[in-house]
């Protein structure tokens, strides 16, 4: 996952796919050390199948102020949201098929322009 300021991290569903590194054609076997793809799929998995941690929230477009009073980690199934860091006049944009984590802590308002649908999970 890739930190897109000094708070957020997110990996969209291309990055998933798309790393560098992973080219097993290249020398014909894997890598011995993928931390960032590793990381990334059982995250996505984790926020996805796990029922009894995992939750699902959605929400029409709107704007909102949001503390996270624990790291959060979702995947966004569809929408767009810019989430704007409190203290900062920069949004982060999120969309459907990225994975993104939220430390605990932090404020924020949440931008949404197209009705969000995502899978969650507090740590």
């Amino acid at each position: 996952m890739d930190r897109v300021n000094s708070s957020i991290t997110k990996a969209n569903r291309n990055g998933l796919r798309a790393d560098p590194w992973f080219n097993p054609t290249s020398t014909g076997k894997c890598p011995e050390s993928p931390p960032t793809l590793l990381t990334r799929v059982l995250a996505l998995i984790h926020v996805l199948y796990c029922p009894n941690v995992s939750h699902r929230w959605g929400c029409p477009p709107s704007k909102f102020p949001w503390t996270y009073s624990a790291k959060e980690t979702c995947y966004l199934l569809k929408g767009k949201v810019k989430v704007y860091p409190d203290g900062s006049n920069q949004a982060v944009e999120i969309g459907a098929g990225d994975l993104v984590e939220f430390p605990k802590g932090m404020s924020c308002t949440w931008d949404v322009s197209e009705e969000v649908d995502k899978h969650y999970k507090f740590e």
